[in-house]
């Protein structure tokens, strides 16, 4: 998770000078959510401009119900849109997609695909935001089933509570 986290700091970099700039803000975002995969912790970097802002970061999982919990990590991206920003509250809606990867078995890695629409009520104090968000979306999963001996492929439909926190250089 650290070697993600640096690769995307990296890639970020070169756009912390465009920002000085331009009327491009980046930042840092957490967000805390439970949905299909349990709990999940992530740790954003974030590109805003004006009303719209970009996410992209590494994934954990935190809960022990989605199997095979010990080795769960995965990515998450998503943009959301501020359509309601005053001095203290803020409305947004987005598109929020994640993926989480389990311990290899044989030739298969778990994977789990989700992507949900979110709407998110808010606080605003200056840079630093704190959203609540609920979402509904669907998720995708691939894993090897040693009980049939074959690959599978699982979908369905779920929602997403979460929590957001915002800091905006």
């Amino acid at each position: 998770m650290l070697k993600i986290s640096i690769i995307s700091l990296i890639l970020l970099l070169p756009f912390y000078g465009f920002t000085q700039e331009t009327d491009i803000e980046l930042g840092v975002q957490t967000q805390t959510c439970l949905s299909y995969t349990g709990w999940r912790q992530s740790f954003n970097l974030q590109l805003s401009k004006n009303s719209h802002t970009v996410y992209l970061g590494p994934g954990v999982s935190l809960s022990d119900a989605y199997l095979p919990h010990r080795s769960s990590l995965g990515w998450q991206t998503g943009y959301y849109y501020v359509f309601e920003n005053n001095n203290r509250f803020i409305n947004t809606a987005g598109i929020h997609l994640q993926a989480l990867y389990g311990q290899s078995a044989g030739e298969t890695t778990p994977q789990t695909y989700e992507v949900f629409l979110q709407y998110g009520l808010g606080v605003k104090f200056k840079s630093f935001q704190i959203v609540n968000t609920l979402g509904f979306g669907g998720y995708v999963e691939r894993f090897y089933n040693f009980g049939f001996s074959e690959k599978q492929t699982l979908g369905g439909f779920n929602f997403m509570p979460g929590l957001m926190i915002n800091y905006t250089f």
